[in-house]
Order: C-alpha cells, then sequence, then structure tokens
C-alpha cells in the first residue's frame, strides 16, 4: 500500500508534500461554521505541512536491470578489441559511450536512496494517507531494521539479485582479461 502510494505522488498525483489532517477545537469548528469557512463539523479539519518526500527517485532503481549493467561491465571488460570484427568493435565502442552515462544514472539513484533511507524521510512517510497499521508501522521503524530484512531466494532472483553471498563466475575470456589486467598492473608484460 505505501509502495503503491509513493509511485503515484512520483508520478505526479499528490505530489511530495506530506500533509497530515488534524483536527479543530470545538471553538475552532465553532468559529469556521460562523465564519463561514467550513459548512459543516468535517470540513472544519484542517491541514498541517509535515514536509516533502525526499530521494523519491530511488524507486526507479527497481526497473533497472542493475544484473545486466554488471554482466554487461564484465564482457567490457573481458573484450579483446585485437580479435574483434569490425562489427563487434562498433558495438563495443557504442557500449563504452553509453556505459558512462548509465553508470552516472545508478550513482544519482544511489544518492537518491541515501535521501530517501534518512530517518526522518521515513518518519515522514508515517504521515502518507495509508491504512492505520501501515502508519503505525512506519512511525515505529528503525533503519536498523533494513539490515536485519533478507529476502527469500526466490524474491531475489525474481528481482535480478541471484545470491550474493557466491561470488560469479567468470568465462574463460573474462578470467584471460583479468590475468592479463593483473600482470599489467604488476608491471609484467605478457
Amino acid at each position: 500500500m505505501v509502495y503503491e502510494e509513493l509511485n503515484r505522488r512520483r508520478d505526479g498525483v499528490g505530489g511530495l508534500t506530506i500533509y497530515e489532517e488534524r483536527e479543530r477545537s470545538e471553538r475552532q469548528i465553532s468559529e469556521a461554521i460562523e465564519q463561514g469557512r467550513a459548512r459543516s463539523r468535517d470540513e472544519a479539519h484542517y491541514q498541517e505541512e509535515r514536509g516533502r518526500i525526499q530521494g523519491i527517485d530511488v524507486l526507479a532503481l527497481q526497473q533497472l536491470r542493475v544484473d545486466a549493467l554488471v554482466r554487461r561491465a564484465d564482457a567490457l571488460c573481458a573484450a579483446d578489441p585485437t580479435s574483434m570484427k569490425f562489427s563487434d568493435l562498433n558495438r563495443i565502442y557504442s557500449d563504452f559511450n553509453n556505459f558512462p552515462e548509465e553508470l552516472t544514472n545508478v550513482s544519482t539513484l544511489i544518492s537518491a536512496g541515501s535521501q530517501f533511507f534518512s530517518p526522518d524521510n521515513i518518519h515522514l512517510l508515517s504521515y502518507l494517507p495509508t491504512i492505520r497499521a501501515s502508519r503505525d508501522r512506519l512511525s515505529e521503524f528503525k533503519l536498523s531494521e533494513l539490515d536485519k530484512l533478507k529476502l527469500p531466494h526466490d524474491e531475489r532472483e525474481a528481482h535480478g539479485l541471484g545470491d550474493t553471498a557466491i561470488p560469479r563466475k567468470l568465462n574463460k575470456k573474462q578470467r584471460d582479461h583479468f590475468a592479463r589486467a593483473a600482470k599489467q598492473a604488476t608491471g609484467r608484460k605478457k
């Protein structure tokens, strides 16, 4: 429910400013009705601004295939331009040109995440117009709880996260590339 509300707001419906609906005192309600500012008790409520949601763009990170980006980076690192056809060189050249922009985009979303997952922002989410149980849970939520969360294996796969505890296996081309890079880093020639 909260996720849907956040996506709705990110898409421009409802805005990013959060308000809390407050009830006026009996005297204030009577005055508002007498002065014509409200026609009934229900209209005598007012909204108090609580803040503006920060870093909501982090929700776009779910749409990116970070695992595919990592595979592309590995492929670029493992590429041996001396043994490639001209058409493959053009593809690699295009990937090299586009890759920094994609990395910048991911970096921007990660920065948005640090704003989004700030204590003040999480507290602000408890004022979203959602069901009471969600609001109560968000108002008591501590960021340290995020570190304790573990997605079930099937959900990790569905999100393209795989099993990060097991290092990725490299193909022969990638292993050769990293071996060459290690030799170059130590000053030895192949």
